[in-house]
């Protein structure tokens, strides 16, 4: 009996993983569906767990690498989800749209508010790091609504904007 390294046992574990790997898939899958009651009490117990560490993987070095390594193929796939999914991305943009102008009253200085996309975009461009323009309080908040007014935005970096998520 050969004993193995512990590099070397993942190596061939991965190894046989990826020559296999669409069989394997495609076993998940239609176990995903035969067992649906399991699955979803899985995913309620621990859904939580699975999102915190995709969140701390995405926004890991490791991560950011991925990302960047792989930039042309997730544009591919944002481009092909959006062709697929026109109905549902053209709901949320008019959801978007429609929440701000509800959310801006008519004696909002637009001018103020512009300032602040432009003063974002400036920052992109300076610093190389996407800044994004969040609501303080936001638009579709629980138990309460914010307002589009200059007094309720904040220029943040686009990572911690996607942390911050819709709440203060």
């Amino acid at each position: 009996m050969k004993l193995f390294t512990k590099e070397e046992y993942l190596k061939r574990r991965r190894d046989k993983y990826y020559a296999n790997a669409e069989v394997l898939r495609a076993k998940a899958r239609e176990y995903q569906r035969t067992h649906k009651d399991i699955s979803n009490k899985w995913n309620l117990e621990n859904g939580s767990k699975v999102k915190e560490k995709a969140l701390k993987y995405y926004y890991s070095e490791k991560g950011l690498k991925s990302r960047q390594a792989n930039i042309l193929k997730i544009r591919s796939y944002k481009k092909k989800y959006k062709i697929k999914n026109k109905e549902k991305v053209s709901e949320n943009d008019s959801m978007h749209r429609a929440l701000k102008a509800h959310a801006a009253p008519p004696w909002v200085d637009r001018k103020q508010i512009e300032a602040y996309y432009k003063q974002a975009q400036a920052l992109t461009l300076i610093t190389g790091v996407k800044y994004n323009v969040d609501h303080i309080f936001p638009l579709r908040g629980k138990g309460f609504v914010g307002l589009h007014v200059p007094w309720n935005l904040q220029i943040i970096p686009d990572h911690i904007n996607f942390i911050k998520g819709n709440r203060i």
